[in-house]
């Protein structure tokens, strides 16, 4: 028998919601996950800022020899940082660490010292396509993987349960597609 929506089921371990979707409840999930949603939000804000700075300054790895690993990672760290902030506290969290990664990767873009530069945009040492571009991809790449993970469905940001146990869950009653 169904459990009743929003209810955990018999082990407490998981909750089918009012849409039908099952999530993981109470212990299950990540500790960050189990914080008070003010404590979710600033988790967003720190993160933002700190995957902002480590991609800052290795988004040149790799750029001399035209290969851009530093570029590549530092996005995928981005991306993965988003994906948290937008699972653990949803479009609000998104938004907060967007903020925090564009302005802190683009103020140290703008910030200049005398003698160096956190992003290097113009050199003439800079002699492969790679090591011309990658702040371009660097800065430019920050947005538009966050903007793009807005726009993914909600059920993709889902956190602790497997495809097997909401089968398992949902599978109780009789399915739609059955004869």
């Amino acid at each position: 028998m169904p459990e009743p929506e929003g209810k955990p089921s018999e082990q407490g371990r998981y909750a089918v919601l009012p849409d039908g979707t099952v999530t993981a409840a109470g212990h299950d999930l990540p500790m960050t996950y189990q914080w008070p949603a003010w404590l979710r939000l600033l988790a967003a804000c720190v993160t933002g800022a700190a995957v902002a700075c480590i991609g800052t300054v290795s988004h040149r790895m790799g750029a001399a020899n035209n290969i851009p690993y530093g570029a590549v990672l530092s996005l995928l760290i981005v991306t993965a940082s988003a994906w948290s902030a937008r699972a653990r506290s949803g479009y609000a969290g998104l938004i907060l660490h967007f903020i925090f990664a564009c302005g802190t990767a683009w103020g140290l873009a703008i910030l200049e010292k005398t003698s160096s530069a956190l992003v290097a945009v113009a050199s003439p040492a800079f002699v492969t396509y790679a090591s011309q571009h990658v702040w371009q991809w660097w800065l430019y790449g920050i947005i538009i993987v966050q903007v793009i993970l807005a726009f993914f469905p909600a059920r993709w940001f889902t956190v602790g349960v497997s495809r097997a146990v909401r089968r398992g869950i949902q599978g109780s009653g009789p399915s739609r597609g059955s004869r």
